[in-house]
């Protein structure tokens, strides 16, 4: 019989609490009057969803990075093609776009790519 996903979600956290202090799966099912099985069971669920909660905010960390990269360079652009601008300017331009280029391949992890490929 499946346990309701409340209690599921209780238990994972009782667990994880538990396994934080430094107890074992025997211990944990022992304190929280469960099987070992379904500690080992709250304690992979506890770990699940703090990997997906980790995930979640390593995507929203990477979408403000990405967009402030595209503020940087529609600036440095704007300097670039400004033909009005001094050539010293819009040289220093072109190395701004070259710099947030390069940290945008970063942030998408395309180096990794890159190196591994060669």
């Amino acid at each position: 019989m499946l346990t309701p996903r409340p209690r599921r979600t209780e238990l994972a956290g009782q667990a994880l609490a538990l396994r934080q202090a430094g107890h074992s799966t025997e211990v944990i099912a022992a304190r929280l009057r469960i099987t070992r099985k379904v500690a080992e069971r709250a304690l992979a669920n506890a770990l699940r969803q703090m990997e997906r909660s980790r995930l979640a905010l390593a995507e929203a960390a990477r979408g403000l990075e990405l967009d402030r990269l595209d503020s940087l360079t529609r600036l440095a652009y704007s300097v670039m093609v400004d033909v009005k601008a001094p050539i010293k300017r819009r040289l220093r331009a072109i190395d701004s776009l070259l710099a947030v280029h390069d940290r945008r391949v970063k942030v998408l992890g395309l180096a990794l790519l890159e190196k591994g490929g060669r």
